[in-house]
């Protein structure tokens, strides 16, 4: 008889422990959120000889900021992540950037860099980082609509930059097209 109450008791606080737990556990349901950061291989700063201004072009990718040195100003974007509607721009996120397409091409894996309120198709930086000629390269187009405006070399030091200013490297393509996009 005593076995019995132990064993009624035992299942009934279990049972009332286990309802508890249900009733009073606060839900940590939330949204997942994708963390949208730079690439490793970008990080960190680089140097472009300009032959316009005859000048070092700098810029700085960290984790989530590009900053591009100009004239002794600083142009900072910060990177979100892509938004599933894009939304119409505005002051507060004409420096905000995301993470496009990748594409590649002879061999070289493209990423798309795309700004804030403006589709796929509209302006989109895109970048690649290779090992070329025993030197680490950054390289950088830009794409508006059908133009293209720029597209440049990016070394991880100013003397490298002004040594190989105006270095071609075979096979290592800027031009992506509309129809790629």
């Amino acid at each position: 008889m005593k076995f019995k109450k132990v064993i009624m008791l035992v299942a009934t606080l279990i049972g009332v422990g286990t309802i508890g737990n249900f009733i009073n556990t606060p839900s940590n349901v939330q949204a997942k959120q994708t963390q949208a950061v730079f690439p490793k291989s970008w990080r960190g700063t680089w140097y472009s000889y300009n032959s316009k201004t005859k000048k070092i072009d700098k810029m700085t990718f960290t984790k989530t900021k590009q900053i591009y040195y100009e004239n002794g100003h600083q142009y900072p974007k910060l990177l979100k992540a892509k938004p599933k509607v894009m939304p119409k721009p505005s002051k507060k996120t004409r420096s905000w950037v995301y993470l496009s397409n990748k594409m590649t091409q002879k061999g070289y894996t493209w990423t798309g860099v795309g700004i804030w309120g403006y589709p796929d198709e509209g302006t989109l930086d895109w970048y690649n980082v290779a090992k070329l000629d025993g030197n680490k390269v950054l390289g950088y187009a830009e794409y508006q609509n059908v133009y293209w405006y720029v597209d440049s070399h990016w070394y991880q030091t100013a003397k490298l930059a002004k040594k190989l200013k105006d270095h071609k490297y075979p096979n290592y393509d800027f031009i992506i097209g509309g129809d790629d996009l």
